[in-house]
């Protein structure tokens, strides 16, 4: 098993059950980028960087709501990460590109994982092939079951109305919700990777991450990390949240994580085929922007 997929496992594995759990020094709280199974991990490399335990608590597709239900079962620890509001984001733009499909796939996606594919005694081409054709499988199940949005693992209310105004609430009661002294809070990476003046993700990101500069000042345990300042990139494509365009982006999204378990890619190759530098699917980490990441939390840690 490559040592990637095996520590992700035993980190989710681990994750299962925070009851009990003694001598772990940080909690690394979020959605799919501190999960790191889409995107690069870097939750390991933190924990080699600080030379203490990082634990694992992120979760693809979860919003600010599900990461908060997580960290209000966790144990209390030291310090903690914080890297949420990208899915919150997605639905906003879905809402306003009239692409009602997006909650069905957040809600949907929050249970899956692709940690199963593939056996150890497989090679990487094997489990790159099971990975595609299971998650093809999956994601043509979920399209046409067109399952009701209200009832999925987000547990976002029948009405929710997705806004900057609903994620600033959100994250708010998510960041008290973090059982750490001291808690890195990392400002949202982008979404797709054109200039802001042809890219509306890049505009409502600005304005996310306002509201998350403004939660951290009012919290004392809180400190500010400008992660997606810190993230340059001379790529191009904005982020197309209509129906069509979403789906060209988790389509690529399934792709190079599949292609990524072969020894000749990375998520930084697979970004320089479409022009990307910092998020190579136009959602999710490159390795660049991992090591970047973790540079940042570091220090402030």
């Amino acid at each position: 098993m490559k040592p990637r997929m095996r520590a992700l496992w035993l980190g989710l594995l681990a994750a299962g059950g925070t009851s009990g759990a003694r001598g772990w020094t940080v909690g690394c709280f979020g959605d799919s980028h501190t999960e790191g199974i889409f995107g690069a991990e870097w939750v390991p490399q933190l924990q080699r960087r600080l030379r203490r335990e990082c634990r694992n608590f992120g979760r693809n597709a979860w919003t600010c709501a599900s990461v908060q239900r997580c960290a209000e079962q966790a144990l209390w620890s030291p310090k903690a990460t914080l890297l949420a509001g990208s899915n919150d984001a997605m639905m906003e733009l879905a809402a306003a590109a009239g692409n009602q499909g997006t909650f069905e796939w957040i809600t949907a996606m929050s249970g899956l994982s692709i940690l199963d594919v593939g056996a150890g005694r497989w090679g990487a081409a094997e489990r790159a092939l099971c990975g595609v054709i299971r998650l093809a499988a999956v994601r043509i199940s979920e399209f046409v079951a067109e399952i009701l949005p209200s009832a999925g693992q987000n547990q976002l209310p029948a009405d929710y109305v997705p806004s900057r105004r609903s994620f600033a609430k959100a994250f708010r009661s998510l960041l008290a919700a973090v059982p750490a002294d001291r808690v890195a809070v990392l400002s949202l990476p982008p979404l797709g990777e054109a200039p802001k003046a042809a890219n509306s993700a890049a505009e409502l990101l600005e304005g996310y991450n306002q509201e998350i500069r403004s939660a951290v000042e009012a919290d004392a345990r809180a400190c500010y990390v400008p992660f997606g300042e810190a993230l340059q990139s001379g790529g191009h494509g904005g982020f197309d949240a209509s129906s069509f365009g979403f789906a060209q982006t988790i389509a690529q999204m399934y792709a190079h994580t599949a292609l990524q378990q072969l020894p000749f890619f990375s998520f930084d190759s697979l970004g320089k085929l479409y022009g990307r530098q910092v998020v190579h699917d136009k959602i999710h980490l490159t390795e660049r922007s991992a090591r970047t990441l973790v540079d940042l939390v570091a220090e402030a840690l």
